[in-house]
């Protein structure tokens, strides 16, 4: 190896170090200083807007958290029966068109014209305390203090409790058909029939489970006073993954194929870039830290008394560098993992040519048809980097589901699964 090389890596490697202990986040939305504004029910997004679910209301954002406004007509006013509540946001989905929120006793609400206007959607719902909301089509599934509730039209609901030894379930996860939801006193159950039947997947988890996130092939699970559980077998067996960790009360999780971050309830937020063996504090060490998600390149935490911050995440897993230090110590073809992974809407593929070549990126379903094509052209030497924003030849947005992406150049082809949320 050039010594130039061995200087380059070496200056990687301090800048990844000094880049995580240096940077700050940034307050793109300023709290009231208590809970009555505080984050309980999450983000979520669409092509257009980041939304935030708060306490005292719903707040979106058209500049990846530059600028936010209420997007609250329709919403219930007044405290719910605890009191100490506004509006009481405790879960966010979308889907499509389709946004949904869960209100502390009052049930779901759905908006189509983002958020502008929001409608009560409760018939059937037999328990109007919504801790957990998700979307996989056909399904929106609601997780409550008293069962899951599934509706296919979005506008009715019934019960789907069949094999849950506890009905106080909080949130949901999905890899592939499977679908999993978190317990309070039951731990963790799973459902391949879209929540027809449930079993129990739980051998390892030693606290009560709160939230998932997949990064990978594992799936990692976020519990309110144990720390962090992981599974490679789809839930069949758990191993606690908390080394680094000064916080074992976990309110949310994000994940990229590479990294997987958590919020905690008083020591900030952690990542982890190997697949949870060890952890590292990226900041808000004075912050309860209640949801997190990623959109585009930044990461956002909201916090427990209203406030919003943002963060980069090159300061924290510097995809441009990693890139570097692969290109400079490659001499074949490389087609890089996509990140985000799972996505919506859009999710970037990077791949590496040696040399000139013809490049063909196209992206399949799992039933092998064509969804569209990246790349279909000569390509450079060098490192190059592709957006698949979930549209379909035709221009549609693609469905949810898993899909392929196929890499083709010479007699090489490399192919990577991407999973795209709604």
């Amino acid at each position: 190896m050039k010594k130039a090389s061995v200087f380059r890596i070496a200056f990687i490697l301090l800048w990844l170090h000094s880049s995580t202990i240096f940077a700050e986040w940034t307050r793109v939305k300023t709290g009231c200083g208590n809970y009555l504004c505080g984050m309980q029910g999450g983000f979520t997004m669409n092509d257009v807007y980041l939304f935030a679910g708060m306490n005292d209301g719903v707040y979106r954002s058209p500049d990846e958290g530059s600028t936010w406004t209420a997007a609250n007509s329709g919403l219930p006013e007044g405290s719910n029966t605890n009191g100490w509540m506004n509006k009481g946001i405790t879960a966010f989905a979308s889907g499509g068109a389709n946004l949904f929120v869960g209100c502390l006793d009052l049930g779901v609400f759905r908006s189509i014209d983002n958020g502008d206007n929001w409608s009560k959607i409760n018939t059937g719902l037999g328990n109007l305390t919504v801790y957990g909301l998700y979307v996989k089509e056909p399904y929106l599934f609601s997780a409550t203090y008293n069962g899951i509730y599934r509706s296919s039209d979005l506008d009715t609901w019934a019960p789907i409790n069949n094999g849950l030894t506890s009905r106080w379930a909080y949130n949901f996860a999905a890899i592939g058909s499977r679908l999993f939801v978190a317990t309070d006193g039951g731990g963790v159950f799973r459902s391949d029939d879209d929540g027809d039947t449930w079993s129990r997947a739980n051998k390892g988890i030693t606290d009560i489970p709160y939230c998932f996130a997949v990064s990978d092939l594992n799936l990692f699970c976020a519990s309110l006073g144990g720390g962090v559980f992981r599974s490679n077998d789809s839930g069949d067996n758990w191993s606690p993954v908390n080394n680094g960790l000064t916080s074992l009360w976990i309110w949310g999780m994000a994940a990229t194929d590479q990294a997987v971050f958590v919020g905690t309830g008083d020591g900030g937020v952690f990542l982890t870039t190997d697949d949870g063996e060890s952890w590292t504090n990226v900041g808000l060490t004075k912050d309860e830290v209640r949801q997190i998600c990623i959109k585009g390149s930044n990461l956002f935490a909201g916090a427990a008394k209203g406030s919003i911050f943002m963060r980069p995440l090159t300061e924290m897993i510097p995809e441009t560098s990693i890139s570097i230090l692969t290109n400079e110590l490659s001499a074949d073809y490389r087609l890089q993992q996509n990140y985000p992974n799972p996505f919506n809407p859009s999710t970037t593929i990077e791949f590496t040519c040696p040399q000139q070549s013809y490049v063909s990126l196209e992206i399949f379903d799992l039933l092998g048809r064509k969804v569209t094509t990246l790349v279909d052209e000569e390509c450079a030497p060098g490192h190059h980097t592709e957006v698949w924003s979930s549209v379909d030849e035709t221009g549609q947005l693609a469905p949810a589901g898993i899909y392929i992406a196929r890499f083709a150049a010479g007699d090489v082809q490399k192919s990577i699964k991407l999973t795209l949320i709604k």
